[in-house]
């Protein structure tokens, strides 16, 4: 019995090209969840309603959130592709950014602002797999 083995597709340059810009994608999505607690000083003088235990809580809160959209996540990547996902991703996490920059008066604000990127974070770190798995066998 002869068993034939498919051919690995050839890897072409544009795979390398969207690995590099999944990749800048999944490390922005870090910077966004660790930025405050290097600088928990600075943001503490900052608002003055919050505490240390509140900035841990907004590190948290990525944890949290990835629990009920995880299995959305999976779901749009299965019914409309790894591209949907990326963009609700990267756009939900530009929405939460923007909304603690520009709107940071306030320190209820940029935890609204937090939970938005965080609702992004599924979106972009189930892609990895995928990805690894169709792109380079």
């Amino acid at each position: 019995m002869d068993i034939q083995r498919r051919a690995d597709p050839p890897l072409k340059k544009e795979r390398y090209l969207m690995l590099a810009l999944g990749s800048l994608a999944q490390i922005s999505n870090a910077l966004h969840w660790a930025c405050f607690l290097p600088i928990m000083d600075k943001v503490l003088e900052s608002y003055p309603q919050a505490t240390e235990s509140n900035l841990i809580a907004l590190s948290n809160v990525f944890f949290i959130v990835f629990i009920p959209f995880g299995p959305l996540s999976i779901w749009v990547q299965t019914k409309y592709g790894v591209k949907s996902s990326m963009v609700i991703g990267l756009g939900l996490q530009m929405i939460g950014a923007w909304m603690r920059v520009l709107l940071n008066s306030d320190f209820y604000m940029l935890i609204i602002g937090s939970c938005i990127i965080a609702a992004g974070q599924p979106f972009i770190v189930n892609t990895a797999s995928i990805v690894s798995a169709n792109w380079f066998p």
